[in-house]
């Protein structure tokens, strides 16, 4: 039978093994955030474009829909995501500036992410390979360098701990 001195080191353990779970689960979910919202970005942006209250009042939207959804709901996304997206936007402006007061790599970092994800004109990894005469694998690790930074500056100190895991690990 195991001593009360080996159940607590035990119990101990397991706590230290969830929390380090929790964590990764943590930097795994801000990282990912990341990833979808510069996949997306492009559509979040037509959405806060869209304004279906000039078109159509409230009460023709409960009878289109079938009064399942209220128009004043919707709006409400729409609001969240416009403030959503003005910060996004202001990461990025900040982010350019950044990497464009930076050496080459970092202007590189910018460029892919502009062109990947921003640019009117969507562009693939492998487009950006053959421009800038690199393995795509190449590419790829600065996009993933560049959405870290990012989330760094989406995040604040909870993005801190992604950068550091990455480098301890």
């Amino acid at each position: 039978m195991a001593t009360d001195t080996e159940l607590v080191k035990k119990v101990a353990a397991e706590v230290r093994r969830q929390k380090s779970l929790d964590r990764k689960e943590e930097r795994d979910f801000r990282l990912r955030n990341t990833k979808i919202l510069l996949r997306e970005y492009r559509k979040l942006k037509a959405h806060i474009a869209i304004a279906p209250e000039e078109d159509i009042t409230p009460d023709e939207y409960k009878l289109l829909s079938g009064g399942h959804q209220d128009l004043s709901a919707l709006m409400k996304y729409k609001i969240s995501t416009k403030r959503i997206m003005n910060y996004v936007d202001l990461i990025l402006e900040n982010y350019e500036g950044y990497c464009k007061r930076g050496d080459y790599y970092e202007k590189r970092r910018w460029d892919i992410i502009e062109r990947l994800y921003l640019s009117e004109t969507k562009q693939s990894l492998s487009n950006l390979a053959r421009y800038y005469n690199l393995d795509q694998s190449v590419l790829g690790k600065e996009r993933n360098k560049a959405i870290q930074d990012l989330s760094i500056m989406l995040f604040g100190i909870r993005g801190l701990d992604d950068f550091f895991d990455s480098y301890i690990a």
